[in-house]
């Protein structure tokens, strides 16, 4: 059973998607990313969300054989994206080695788009993983503002997506 394809919380607006088990499932994911983001004004957030959607979903379908995608809007204008599947464990990020490896960069993409993202188990089996994504700011971030030496990408768990 995928915990999360017909539940979608109450108080949010969203969208959730079984997915293929097959390579199609990034580009149904980025279909569904792409008319969720329009409708709720927030295009401009497409590039780094069809990023995202593509990682996680990719991710998924290559350790299980079932997959499922959600996207709900925030008050604060934040998008989450999550991706449940069955494979155990935590998604590791690794640095990939530039001059031999063609994969790996996944997650360290995705923590360099997003407002944050994690990992959590689900009661009944499987894990959701799961990215947030926030307006960017208008101006760019004066110089002296900026941590020095880049920041960490938290990890947390969101709320329940059963209420």
């Amino acid at each position: 059973m995928i915990p999360f394809s017909v539940d979608l919380p109450a108080d949010l607006p969203g969208y959730g998607l079984v997915l293929p088990g097959s390579t199609a499932a990034p580009s149904a994911a980025r279909a569904l990313v792409a008319a969720a983001l329009d409708e709720w004004g927030l295009s401009a957030l497409d590039g780094d969300a069809d990023l995202v959607a593509s990682e996680l979903v990719t991710n998924a379908v290559l350790r299980s054989p079932r997959a499922a995608f959600m996207i709900v809007l925030h008050p604060s204008h934040e998008v989450e994206l999550m991706v449940w599947d069955e494979a155990p464990g935590r998604p590791r990020e690794k640095r990939a080695d530039p001059m031999s490896d063609t994969g790996g960069r996944g997650l360290f993409l995705v923590g360099a788009v997003s407002t944050a993202w994690g990992c959590r188990p689900v009661p009944g089996g499987g894990k959701i993983t799961w990215a947030r994504l926030g307006p960017k700011p208008k101006e760019p971030l004066d110089d002296a503002l900026a941590p020095a030496g880049g920041h960490d990408v938290p990890y947390r768990t969101p709320r329940s997506l059963n209420g």
